[in-house]
């Protein structure tokens, strides 16, 4: 075994040796009984300078010019300048690069104890789900873009949490005022339907909002808006109806508008019935729609992420 970093340069004298293999070594975890990942990263090029010099002196057979100094036997080895930690989130983002799965933690369980009382373990999603809407929090793992037959784009998504994996469809209406948060390593809360097509389980979804350690509490304010019960964990309460729904419009609501809360509203089809609130000329107007949903938590949620800045929404 090697006992410290010293003796690995100084043993490992093959060109192989090289910048690209030493940093993969470190951010493995390969390194870590010798010393923090983040302080031997940044010693990289120090490390490859003391590697070369062992190795020249070795094939010169070159002895040390301290090596007639008094205390010459104790070794001297390599001196590691002192640089700060790496980030929990960033080492396990290495692993899964280098080695296809995380070994020292998953990174979405930093985020589990704050988000669990408003989403679903991956691993209790199964066919028994149906089509009931859930909330799914997790970090995203591999992202394929394709074109739909209208020419528009479309995802789909892998994500996984501590538990189990699932596969994500992010059809092109939510995509295009969601796109940024849509990439590898980041951790998402996605809000959908189970699709369990050909015992197939599936993610469709609905909304999706970026998730930092930072940004729970702005997350939790978003699933208050919707008016969800504080420390409710059942999915089945995510799901309950509130009876009909109140929309209140301004005047100059436009048409691009409108089209997107039909398509929300026809996602949500069920017996309550939705009326538009219309403030005109100082008055107001209430209309009865026509249209019919399930008027749940999961609606509002989507209502108000996407559309909070233009309408309000009232029980």
């Amino acid at each position: 075994p090697y006992k410290d970093i010293s003796d690995l340069l100084e043993r490992v004298v093959d060109k192989d040796l090289n910048k690209k293999s030493l940093e993969s070594l470190i951010k493995s975890g390969a390194l870590d009984s010798f010393a923090e990942r983040g302080m031997l990263l940044r010693n990289v090029e120090n490390m490859l300078i003391y590697n070369k010099e062992k190795a020249r002196n070795a094939s010169n057979g070159q002895v040390s010019l301290f090596a007639s100094a008094p205390n010459a036997g104790l070794k001297q080895g390599i001196r590691l300048e002192q640089f700060p930690p790496a980030d929990k989130q960033e080492m396990l983002t290495w692993e899964k690069e280098l080695l296809g799965l995380y070994v020292s933690a998953h990174p979405f369980s930093d985020y589990r104890e704050h988000v669990a009382e408003f989403v679903e373990p991956i691993k209790n999603l199964d066919i028994n789900h149906g089509e009931k809407t859930v909330a799914v929090g997790a970090v995203i793992t591999k992202v394929q873009k394709i074109i739909t037959r209208t020419n528009k784009s479309m995802l789909f998504v892998k994500m996984e949490d501590e538990t189990g994996n699932i596969e994500v469809l992010v059809f092109p209406s939510l995509l295009k005022s969601t796109y940024e948060i849509w990439s590898e390593g980041k951790a998402i809360v996605v809000q959908g339907k189970i699709s369990n097509k050909d015992n197939d389980i599936k993610l469709l979804a609905n909304t999706a909002f970026k998730l930092s350690l930072r940004n729970i509490s702005q997350i939790k304010e978003k699933f208050n808006q919707a008016q969800l019960e504080g420390g409710v964990k059942s999915v089945s309460k995510y799901s309950q109806s509130a009876g009909p729904l109140h929309l209140i419009f301004p005047a100059n609501i436009n048409a691009e508008h409108l089209d997107q809360i039909k398509t929300i509203l026809m996602k949500y089809q069920g017996a309550d019935k939705v009326y538009f609130e219309i403030g005109v000329n100082g008055s107001k107007k209430i209309i009865e729609s026509g249209l019919h949903v399930h008027n749940s938590s999961f609606l509002l949620t989507e209502l108000i992420n996407r559309l909070g800045n233009v309408i309000q929404v009232k029980r």
